[in-house]
């Protein structure tokens, strides 16, 4: 029995090592892993309690929960009373709404705000209720803050062809495994990839792909997000590190250290090495 269970360790740990160098070859080996490791495992609870959430409903997608009218309207009342772009507002909205959802299903609905909750109502208006109602009680125990104290943000996909270029990006390409040079669940470099004179590899932030299911993402370490900055006219003229935060140090740019759900090779993990 012993003899036999060495025998699978040594396998699996073949398979590991053989993932290690398929999938994230551009990534060196972790040595903080410790700090990132939580919100990996919570970004993925979360997708599963979507999937629990939408097997319960009979729907498939995270748009579902939401009323096409209501949520418009409450975006466009955000991003009034918040001086923001339409993403912004969204993100917000989706964030707060979802994480209402998970925490407390059906009760979402009638959830009262705590104090300094002032996201808690417009979320609440943005949703079905002929579809929340649906929904059990829980879905996470509970889902809190990542690592560093800020919420995960929330989007639901597909992307809206009408929002432009895909705004969540993946920071490097997997440089080695691929004929293209780029990672795995990406598309090829567009105008908000930015170049980076004298870095390796030079460039920085692919897009994920449109139709993903449901865009997750941590600030990460620095708690900024690190993904471009919405453009409404959806030009995006260059050069593209315009269109990300005019504070942020070249090494972030196109994506950083933010954790998500849409970069097959992790390669954010660059940040915690």
């Amino acid at each position: 029995m012993k003899r036999g269970f060495i025998v699978v360790l040594a396998t699996l740990a073949t398979v590991a090592a053989g993932f290690y160098l398929v999938v994230r070859p551009c990534v060196a080996p972790f040595t903080n892993y410790g700090s990132t490791a939580r919100v990996q495992a919570e970004i993925g609870n979360i997708e599963l309690a979507l999937t629990k959430m939408l097997g319960d409903v009979g729907k498939g997608s995270l748009r579902d929960f939401f009323d096409p009218v209501a949520n418009e309207q409450a975006t466009t009342a955000y991003m009034a009373a918040h001086n923001t772009n339409l993403f912004e507002a969204s993100s917000a909205l989706y964030t707060r709404a979802t994480y209402a959802l998970i925490n407390h299903g059906r009760g979402a609905l009638t959830l009262e705000a705590s104090w300094g909750d002032s996201l808690l109502k417009p979320a609440q208006q943005t949703l079905d209720p002929a579809v929340v109602s649906k929904l059990g009680t829980s879905y996470m125990a509970p889902l809190e803050d990542d690592h560093w104290g800020n919420p995960y943000q929330i989007f639901p996909g597909p992307w809206p062809p009408t929002m432009g270029p895909v705004l969540f990006r993946s920071y490097r390409a997997n440089c080695e495994f691929t004929p293209t040079g780029i990672p795995e669940g990406t598309t090829p470099p567009d105008q908000l990839t930015v170049h980076v004179p004298g870095a390796d590899p030079g460039e920085q932030g692919f897009p994920a792909l449109a139709m993903e299911d449901v865009y997750i993402w941590s600030f990460g370490e620095n708690e900024v997000s690190d993904q471009p900055r919405y453009d409404p006219s959806h030009t995006y003229a260059p050069p593209a590190r315009n269109h990300y935060r005019n504070n942020a140090a070249d090494e972030y740019l196109g994506g950083g250290d933010d954790l998500n759900n849409w970069d097959g090779d992790v390669t954010f993990m660059e940040h915690y090495n």
